[in-house]
């Protein structure tokens, strides 16, 4: 028999890849292997780098850190809307 939490852990991310695929308007699967293979590439060129190279890179990074600042926001914003929807629904029982 399958747990509350099991069940409960697959309609989340049901509900978090669909809300991503809303806003990438693809199959998050997808924005998270080309974020990967990003990431893979970096790893390899930074072997090579020094200086102001290196500062690139930086910016580089924080710009990919403030993406998925973005996804969380979403994911947050759409979960706060997703809770008031279901309040709304309670009341009405």
């Amino acid at each position: 028999m399958i747990s509350f939490e099991e069940i409960f852990g697959e309609l989340l991310t049901e509900r978090v890849n669909a809300l991503l695929r809303e806003k990438y308007k693809r199959p998050y699967d997808e924005v998270t292997e080309e974020r990967a293979n990003h990431a893979r590439g970096m790893e390899e060129q930074l072997k090579f780098l020094t200086g102001e190279q290196l500062a690139v890179v930086d910016a580089c990074l924080d710009d990919f850190i403030d993406r998925c600042g973005e996804d969380q926001e979403f994911l947050y914003r759409k979960g706060v809307e997703d809770g008031i929807r279901i309040m709304k629904g309670i009341q009405k029982l």
